[in-house]
């Protein structure tokens, strides 16, 4: 749309025009500008909300020269609007500049300094000036290609006499987010440049590069991040889950690890291996002496160092029948897929885990003011961490009852040992659901009832497990600590009842190390409303 206004005897012509996303773009619509004799009283221009459209006001002396400028530019296919596309090359932050420069407000004058950048092709990715505002004075970020170019570009602009001053030149990742220009996939990249080797950064950027869907999921989520005050909230813990996937990627092959805790003897014939990866879920693998089952699995991307990990303990991956998950979120299930594709393993879940796989939004069905935002979480988190889904689901079905305030489903055994499955309220994500073997007093819970005392300072505080599981990922926070409170009290009861006959009852979360129930209540991890229902 274009707006012509006459004022104090000049015109002014407002209109929106698109550039190419490249260096050397602003220069021909500034050149194109100073050709009429028009003067730029506004320019505003965020590569961040759009790659290509530019909100740009000029004076002119005359309607006709108004007329003539609005047809150069239209011969041009300036003023076209055009599919949003932005370069996909990842920006040196050495070469990132953010800068306040003073133009003489006359004709020209942005031509001049645009040439400059030109000349070093350097690429503009934010840049607002408005004349009512602030006569002269114009805020830029740009990108050079190297920061030897952004070192030559800053001696011509001081050779040249211009008036300005930087105000951010280099690597430091805690102001990343203050430079505007900077697309989501730009700032989740150099973000992770002080944490990741190259290698794994070069694997991550191919992997965005190729899928048009993953960029527009990074992009998608920064829109919706900024829709509500819960979400915002959100928007930090987001990429911290995000670079715990990333993270992942650095433990592969000779770095993997793979922390084992057992055998723990469960019943005669019984013996429970809780198996942590360097990050994501722990894995449980229960042995009856013929087969194991798993509760559980880790990241996709550790399917192969795992498998090694295990039989390295004297156990055979290939006898693993069955697998057992408390919910669909790839940390828990990431190589579910894997085995039943390689070993034939049966998956068990509950009915709602197939919709989420199926759907890739980890909040499906649970009518979430966040769908969306989770929707791009889940197809993130998957792709980077390689999730492998089974391909087929056998859903545990309803039956009658309900233990500490949860719906039954169907049971099952492993050797002498019976298991109930309660069905979760929803909190965390639809379709989690807890193994109980109440006559041994095991309970695995995933993301509930987490031991946060056994998780490292470097998860602490590195990777933000606590308020990553505890605040952001989950569907509904009030119905999550409400179930915190069901499981807290059932469990201990159970304990109770178990102590009476010399035994204890036991937790095995999906992050942290299992845990004795005693244990959570002598130092006050549990917070017990003894007189809830």
């Amino acid at each position: 749309m274009i707006t012509l206004t006459r004022t104090d005897g000049r015109w002014l012509v407002e209109m929106t025009t698109y550039l190419d996303d490249r260096p050397g773009s602003l220069a021909q619509l500034a050149r194109t500008v100073a050709t009429h004799g028009a003067n730029i009283t506004r320019f505003v221009f965020n590569r961040a909300d759009s790659p290509n459209r530019v909100e740009l006001t000029v004076e002119v002396r005359s309607a006709m020269r108004a007329g003539a400028l609005v047809e150069h530019l239209e011969r041009q296919g300036l003023l076209d609007p055009r599919e949003e596309e932005a370069a996909s090359a990842m920006p040196d932050p050495e070469a990132i500049l953010t800068m306040r420069v003073r133009l003489v407000d006359q004709p020209g004058t942005l031509a001049e300094f645009a040439e400059l950048l030109a000349e070093h092709d350097a690429n503009v990715i934010f840049m607002q000036y408005d004349r009512s505002l602030a006569p002269g004075q114009c805020e830029m970020s740009m990108v050079a290609p190297s920061a030897d170019e952004a070192a030559a570009l800053l001696t011509d602009i001081t050779e040249s006499k211009y008036d300005y001053h930087v105000e951010y030149r280099g690597s430091d990742p805690e102001a990343y987010h203050e430079i505007i220009g900077l697309s989501a996939v730009e700032v989740f990249f150099l973000r992770l440049r002080e944490s990741l080797p190259e290698e794994a950064r070069r694997e991550l950027r191919d992997l965005v590069a190729q899928s048009e869907q993953l960029e527009r999921s990074l992009i998608e989520f920064r829109r919706e991040s900024a829709r509500s005050e819960e979400s915002l909230a959100a928007s930090e813990i987001f990429e911290n889950v995000l670079e715990l996937a990333t993270m992942s990627l650095r433990k592969l092959g000779p770095h993997f690890t793979l922390k084992c805790t057992g055998p723990l003897p469960v019943s005669p014939t019984v013996n429970l291996y809780a198996l942590a990866p360097p990050t994501g879920s722990t894995c449980y693998l229960l042995d009856d002496g013929a087969e194991l089952t798993a509760i559980d699995t880790g990241f996709g991307l550790y399917y192969e160092d795992w498998k090694q990990w295990v039989t390295r303990l004297g156990l055979s991956p290939a006898t693993i029948t069955r697998v057992f998950l408390t919910h669909a979120d790839a940390d828990h299930a990431g190589f579910a897929g894997a085995l039943q594709a390689e070993f034939g393993a049966r998956v068990f879940a509950h009915p709602e885990a197939e919709r989420i796989f199926r759907d890739g939004n980890r909040a499906a069905g649970s009518g979430s003011a966040l769908m969306v935002l989770n929707e791009h979480f889940t197809h993130l988190v998957n792709a980077f961490t390689r999730a492998q889904h089974p391909q087929t689901i056998e859903a545990l079905q309803p039956t009658e009852g309900e233990a500490g305030g949860l719906r039954r489903l169907a049971g099952f055994s492993v050797g002498d040992v019976p298991f109930e499955v309660l069905e979760s309220l929803g909190g965390h994500t639809p379709g989690q659901v807890f193994y109980l073997a109440p006559d041994h007093g095991l309970l695995f819970c995933g993301d509930y009832l987490i031991d946060f005392r056994s998780l490292s300072d470097h998860d602490k505080a590195r990777l933000s497990v606590p308020k990553y599981l505890m605040i952001s990922t989950n569907v509904n926070s009030r119905v999550f600590a409400e179930e915190m409170g069901l499981l807290q009290r059932m469990m201990v009861k159970l304990d109770e009842r178990l102590r009476a006959e010399g035994r204890q009852a036991r937790v095995f979360p999906g992050h942290g190390e299992p845990y004795h129930v005693d244990e959570a209540r002598a130092i006050g991890a549990w917070q017990l409303n003894e007189g809830a229902a």
